[in-house]
Formats: C-alpha cells, structure tokens, sequence
C-alpha cells in the first residue's frame, strides 16, 4: 500500500479556503481512491498503485481541473519501500532518489 499525501494552494490568493475540493487518484477510467481536502486544502489517501495511475483535482467553482500522471513515481515507490520517502513531482524534474 501506498500513502499519497498533499495539500493545495492558491498562490496568487494565499487567504482563499481551499476547502471540500474533489481529489481524486484514477487508473484509466477506474477511480482508485477519492477524498476531499480539509480547511487548509490537504489531503491523503491509501491505494495499492496500479499501472496508469493519475491524480486529478476537480475545482467545480471555476470548472477547471489539474490532471497530473503518477505511473512513475508509484513504480519507484513500489520497487523502493523506505518509511518516510517523499515523492514530489516538478516539472522538467525527475523525482528524488537512486538514478
């Protein structure tokens, strides 16, 4: 099992709540895990990582979305179990750990 932990932010308006906003982890057209975030936009959730996995953020307000793919980071994770590693994802950057 994998532990996804994460918070959102809106940069441009810091006091603004990003509170009950639909997180969800997807493997193709199937929904692995879903949650909310809390008051201060965070968010976690447990799933076994299939392959193709993406986490998608549903801002229903503005009717936008974030859809981020986490295949890669799921398969090092899984090949590399360490308690406490952090996954990030940047882009342009490869996630932290053995090349």
């Amino acid at each position: 099992m994998l532990n996804l932990v994460g918070q959102l932010a809106n940069r441009d308006m810091p006091a603004q709540s990003s509170s009950g906003v639909l997180v969800l982890l997807t493997a193709g057209k199937d929904v692995v895990a879903r949650t909310l975030t809390n008051r201060f936009g965070e968010f976690q959730m447990e799933y076994q990582p299939p392959p193709k996995l993406r986490l998608v953020v549903a801002f229903y307000a503005s009717g936008r979305r974030i859809d981020l793919p986490l295949s890669r980071m799921s398969a090092e994770a899984s090949r590399e179990p360490r308690a406490g590693r952090t996954l990030r994802s940047v882009k342009g950057k490869r996630p932290p750990g053995p090349r």
